[in-house]
């Protein structure tokens, strides 16, 4: 793990990006497991160790982020908001891995461009 990225600016990072969002929210801490795992890697305990959240809370994002595709189980994580100077490209492409996580939206089997939102998950506003 790089010593300069610090889970304080990660935090600062998913702030910036959306001011309004609550820092003690669980969808503020899935966007601070997502972009930490470009920092840890799609480890379920370096996870817990470098953002200080439960076991149970990050073991959940990841079932997701693995059976997406997103996270790789020999390590890789397949993207495409990350520039490799620490900045997000897409902020959109962001927040739609973030929505994975969080279980609102899934990824259309087959079609790894489209999304599609859960039938249980109607209300987005707070995240988008």
């Amino acid at each position: 793990m790089n010593a300069e990225f610090t889970i304080s600016l990660v935090r600062s990072q998913i702030k910036e990006l959306e001011p309004k969002l609550d820092p003690k929210s669980d969808n503020f801490k899935t966007a601070v497991v997502v972009l930490s795992s470009l920092i840890v890697g799609p480890n379920i305990r370096g996870l817990v160790r470098f953002t200080g959240y439960g076991r149970k809370f990050i073991r959940i994002r990841a079932r997701r982020l693995f059976e997406s595709g997103i996270w790789q189980k020999d390590g890789k994580i397949y993207i495409d908001w990350f520039h490799e100077k620490w900045e997000l490209r897409s902020t959109v492409s962001f927040w739609l891995d973030v929505l994975v996580a969080s279980g609102e939206v899934e990824k259309v089997p087959g079609d790894p461009d489209k999304f599609r939102i859960r039938e249980k998950h109607s209300k987005l506003g707070d995240l988008l």
